[in-house]
């Protein structure tokens, strides 16, 4: 089940860290000569998901689900292999129609 978001939009409170004991000292001061840009803050997040739900509605599939894939060696080795065997085929029957013109 999920969670609803209290009401009021609001996230709780992040803890908060400890203050600094007197044996600690008190924290070090970045140098004067260098800036420190201001940190952004992020608003509290809340349960609400980021995404819209999709529109009712036939539901849309991919048609290459393939082309979404990785590419790695697997995929164009047997491309290679497959032309390597059609120009083999095709010299074999060249020499062979040479040679038959040879004998006659």
């Amino acid at each position: 089940k999920r969670e609803t978001p209290p009401p009021g939009g609001t996230a709780p409170a992040a803890a908060t860290p400890p203050a600094p004991t007197a044996s600690e000292g008190p924290p070090a001061s970045p140098s004067p000569s260098v800036s420190v840009p201001p940190t952004p803050t992020t608003p509290p997040t809340t349960g609400a998901p980021s995404v819209a739900a999709p529109a009712p509605g036939p539901e849309v599939v991919d048609a290459a689900p393939a082309a979404d894939a990785e590419h790695d060696a697997g995929s164009y080795l047997p491309a290679v292999g497959a032309g390597a065997l059609v120009l083999l085929i095709g010299a074999a029957a060249v020499f062979a129609a040479k040679r038959r013109r040879r004998t006659e």
